[in-house]
């Protein structure tokens, strides 16, 4: 059921199959994008349109995040991405409610195919980082045998995605991850 959210008069709020979903930010001057659950065909709730200066201050918040998380060790970035995949599973079912609501995939599908998958490839990730993206010595043949080089991977930084509609999880983290 789709109501006008009780603590912002302008916002909504939807629930279905236990999930709730809630605007967190308002677009400047009202204007929203309206669409319609492929799942049920009733409104889903709007979703704000944002300004130039707010995408512009959530990329610089992007940025701190990003230097902030570059800063951590291994260890510690292995322990928030396993966090992360433990807080997808438990959470699993009110995540896979939420696309389905948006998506009208089926629950075992959105689960299956969107959460799971996540959960392993985030798994993966923290697992393999280091080895991946620790950076490496690299021969440098005969011709040189007194020198050495390395290779080392730098962060992209900020990313933006426009993922289709048909996998709406994956094809946002797939690409941050690579």
């Amino acid at each position: 059921a789709t109501r006008r959210s009780r603590d912002r008069p302008g916002a909504m709020t939807t629930e279905s199959r236990g999930a709730v979903v809630r605007n967190i930010v308002d677009g400047p001057g009202g204007k929203f994008i309206h669409n319609a659950s492929p799942a049920t065909g009733k409104p889903l709730p709007p979703v704000p349109v944002a300004s130039p200066a707010q995408v512009r201050d959530a990329v610089n918040r992007a940025r701190g995040a990003q230097k902030a998380w570059s800063a951590l060790g291994w260890a510690e970035r292995k322990r928030r991405l396993l966090r992360f995949r433990d807080a997808l599973n438990d959470n699993l079912e009110r995540i896979a409610n939420i696309i389905v609501l948006e998506n009208g995939k089926s629950p075992l599908e959105a689960e299956l195919h969107e959460v799971v998958i996540l959960m392993i490839h985030v798994h993966h990730l923290a697992m393999r980082a280091k080895k991946v993206l620790g950076g490496h010595a690299v021969h440098l043949h005969m011709f040189w045998p007194l020198k050495r080089s390395r290779v080392e991977y730098d962060p992209r930084g900020v990313v933006g995605v426009i993922a289709p509609w048909n996998f709406p999880v994956n094809m946002v983290f797939a690409p941050l991850a690579q």
